[in-house]
């Protein structure tokens, strides 16, 4: 196993403990089934992501709206694709 792989796993069970003890709302040290929802819900969340669509968004009050994600491409992404 090559270091970045032991690295990884290490990551990844850090991360999943972390995520289970935050899911593990009563501090049981197990997950019930509303629990375990929540445990996934938290392991798909992407704040990254979520940052990424605030931030294109602007102001809080404007929607995204496909003239709004085409000035994202061509502005941010630098796309030239013929949008239409």
């Amino acid at each position: 196993m090559s270091s970045w792989s032991v690295f990884i796993d290490a990551f990844l069970r850090y991360i999943t403990e972390m995520t289970a003890q935050e899911a593990d709302s009563h501090g049981r040290g197990y997950l019930e089934f509303a629990d375990f929802r929540h445990f996934v819900a938290l392991l798909k969340a992407r704040p990254d992501i979520s940052a990424l669509f605030e931030a294109v968004k602007g102001d809080a009050h404007e929607e995204f709206t496909y003239v709004v994600f085409e000035h994202f491409m061509r502005t941010c992404q630098h796309v030239s694709y013929q949008f239409s």
